[in-house]
């Protein structure tokens, strides 16, 4: 075995132990690097697969993107995808995004009476 593909087995590996960190940031890391090797990373992809159950929001699409390079398969956004992403931000959002729509709603009344409209 050559010293690259040692270097890139044992990249594989320390960026596979990266997964199991609480830090979603790293996760997402990790998975991202893992994906820039292929199949170069095949080793990783129960570690992946495992991680993608737990994960949600950009580390999830992070993971998905990596696991589909890493297996040869298209990444491209499905509509079931993109509607699984929109309710985790509508979730995110939550009481905050209410309080603000709510706040919105009153400036722009208040602007229209300024405006007379």
């Amino acid at each position: 075995m050559s010293s690259l593909a040692l270097f890139q087995e044992g990249s594989v590996w320390d960026l596979t132990q990266i997964l199991d960190r609480d830090d979603p940031g790293l996760r997402a890391s990790a998975a991202f690097t893992l994906g820039k090797f292929g199949k170069k990373a095949h080793r990783a992809l129960p570690a992946l697969k495992r991680v993608l159950e737990q994960s949600r929001g950009q580390v999830r699409d992070t993971v998905e993107r990596a696991i589909a390079t890493i297996e040869g398969v298209s990444a491209e956004p499905t509509p079931e995808r993109c509607e699984r992403d929109f309710q985790y931000l509508i979730e995110q959002l939550g009481e905050s995004a209410r309080r603000r729509t709510a706040a919105e709603r009153e400036h722009d009344r208040e602007k229209r009476v300024w405006l007379n409209l």
